[in-house]
């Protein structure tokens, strides 16, 4: 009987003194105890370091869909405390070579990273460490820190991990083993100080950013040579909408996706940032990364983006290859230009979807005979509009604005593009019902065009979008203008006039100039204009008093006339947007070998 008494009091004793305290991090905003007074404080000296515990006040519902981040700081200090960071870099990542960070979460253990040596770089110097690890699903009930020695036979470096081996780095691993006691931190160096500074639930995401005064990370991501790559297991990787994105890119590079390799061309001044879509991205696009230099490069959750009013976001280059079966509609997708947001791009499944759109605005902004009324159906419908367009947002304006004043019949994808248009600030109505000009404008290609007629008319609408948007642009296409020898100028106009464009408006006459010397490349210009446009022309006698002397089929002058142009637009739009003759994208897929 008194045994019994005694083992009671005991237990009620041992229950009466665990350590349980608020700790100074918290989960989220949530409380998080910990389960011993260095725990409590989160900053130990790694020679003192003993196991942090941690435990949420409630257990926390995981869905596979959750990182736990952990954000930390390791400093080496000197007899007098000041922080020598730089001297740190090497000295972490030769720690890296005896001692493991661990961190246990929900479905696992994790080596957490004391320096960027699992980059390739291990004399980078950061202030802190950002790192998030995969939660699993199930519930979150523990989170535990342990440094161990490497020869302690604690946590081993999971063969999953994708991880660089080679250079010592914890950066990619999976600990298969877990949790040591007490922790083994015997012989680590007084001077090297832990700081836990915040735990957070955050969306699943893996990748690496060196762009800011903190190092983020994840698991599976490593340096290959000159590549940063990302390899995530079947087991640990997300579904739903992902994308890939790169930052801080300087000069050229390429990204490759699943065995698809996509060429980077860069911008001039780097420092560029640069996203491909979910939609983009096949199921399962693992291996992927990027050769070349860049800062970040994160594969994360992609923003839900609600058709119409929503674009998918994009270089232009990447549209010509997206995906058909993952558009949002099946006549047509949206696409908003990356670096130009106020350009929206259309790509229709066919012509037919293209007329229903936009054939009755380009009779009424460009045809001659047809130029500022509304044309009907019944007169229109076996004429040719265009197998691309391009609209300003005052022309825009004008058309819906008419044609509400004469309540005249827009069939239903007119309508849905004005929706559209006012929705997002192309056009604005005032209190009176007024359609007014807002910013941006409209361009759109066809499914149904060739491949190589995409990638000329993509090129070729895209540099009257930014014609649209940008006066110093148009300023400089009317000094070109104005400028171009007298038998060009007879011969180009001669030339829109047999296509159809009303040559009374002299800035459709301009913007058309711009885009036809852009669309194709300056070593294609001679050619183009000094053979393939005259020569059309050329055969209605009454056309031909425009041309110039001709030379075997050939007229030189006109050659010569427009490749100087074309170098002249060239060099403006490198200057200007980092583009160039018959190239709008700084991205695209490159031709399988």
């Amino acid at each position: 009987m008194r045994r019994g008494c005694f083992i009671f009091l005991l237990g009620s004793f041992l229950l009466s003194c665990s350590y349980r305290e608020l700790a100074a991090v918290s989960l989220d905003g949530k409380p998080l105890y910990a389960l011993s007074r260095e725990a409590a404080l989160g900053r130990a000296r790694l020679s003192d370091f003993k196991t942090f515990e941690y435990v949420p006040e409630n257990p926390l519902p995981l869905y596979g869909t959750e990182s736990l981040e952990i954000q930390y700081r390791l400093d080496l200090e000197n007899p007098g405390g000041e922080n020598l960071r730089e001297e740190s870099a090497l000295i972490l990542s030769s720690l890296e070579s005896e001692f493991r960070l661990v961190l246990s979460a929900g479905e696992g253990s994790w080596v957490l990273p004391l320096s960027a040596a699992f980059l390739g770089r291990p004399g980078l110097s950061f202030s802190g460490i950002r790192y998030a690890v995969p939660l699993g699903s199930g519930e979150l009930t523990k989170i535990t820190l342990t440094l161990e020695a490497k020869d302690s036979g604690g946590a081993r470096r999971g063969s999953s991990g994708g991880g660089n081996s080679s250079s010592g780095s914890p950066g990619g691993g999976n600990s298969s083993g877990g949790n040591s006691s007490g922790g083994n931190s015997r012989g680590a160096p007084d001077e090297i100080v832990f700081a836990l500074e915040s735990f957070k639930i955050a969306p699943l995401w893996y990748g690496v950013s060196l762009s800011g005064e903190t190092l983020d990370a994840t698991p599976f991501v490593y340096a290959e040579g000159d590549s940063l790559v990302i390899e995530v297991p079947e087991a640990y990787r997300p579904g739903g909408n992902y994308e890939l994105a790169a930052g801080g890119l300087s000069g050229a590079g390429e990204f490759f996706i699943a065995g698809e390799r996509y060429t980077y061309l860069g911008l001039p001044d780097g420092g560029d940032f640069l996203a491909l879509p979910p939609g983009l991205l096949p199921a399962g696009p693992f291996p992927l990364g990027f050769r070349g230099k860049a800062a970040s490069l994160e594969y994360r959750p992609g923003a839900e983006r609600k058709f119409p009013l929503e674009a998918v976001v994009i270089d232009p280059g990447l549209i010509l290859n997206y995906p058909r079966e993952n558009w949002r509609n099946r006549d047509y997708e949206i696409f908003q230009w990356d670096r130009f947001p106020e350009i929206l791009i259309f790509d229709t499944a066919d012509y037919a979807v293209q007329d229903r759109l936009f054939k009755r605005l380009a009779f009424f902004v460009e045809k001659i005979g047809f130029r500022g009324r509304l044309a009907p159906d019944s007169e229109i419908a076996e004429l040719h509009g265009w197998n691309a367009h391009d609209y300003r947002s005052e022309d825009l304006a004008r058309f819906f604005d008419l044609a509400r004043k004469n309540r005249f019949p827009l069939n239903q994808d007119e309508k849905d593009l004005e929706n559209l248009l006012l929705a997002r600030n192309i056009l604005r109505e005032n209190a009176a019902g007024d359609v007014l000009p807002g910013t941006g404008a409209i361009i759109s290609i066809s499914r149904e065009s060739a491949n190589y007629l995409r990638a000329t008319f993509l090129a070729h609408e895209s540099f009257h979008g930014l014609f649209f948007i940008n006066e110093e642009f148009r300023d400089f296409s009317r000094q070109r203008w104005a400028g171009l020898d007298p038998a060009g100028k007879r011969f180009i106009v001669s030339y829109f006039e047999y296509s159809g464009y009303d040559s009374a408006d002299q800035y459709l006459m301009i913007n058309e100039f711009m885009a036809y010397c852009l669309q194709q490349s300056v070593s294609q210009a001679g050619e183009y204009f000094g053979k393939t446009l005259p020569s059309r022309i050329a055969e209605h006698p009454w056309r031909r008093s425009s041309l110039p002397e001709e030379d075997s089929g050939t007229w030189p002058r006109l050659a010569s006339l427009f490749t100087a142009e074309a170098e002249a637009f060239s060099r403006f739009v490198r200057e200007h947007f980092g583009l160039s003759a018959g190239r709008i994208q700084r991205i695209y897929k490159a031709r399988q070998e």
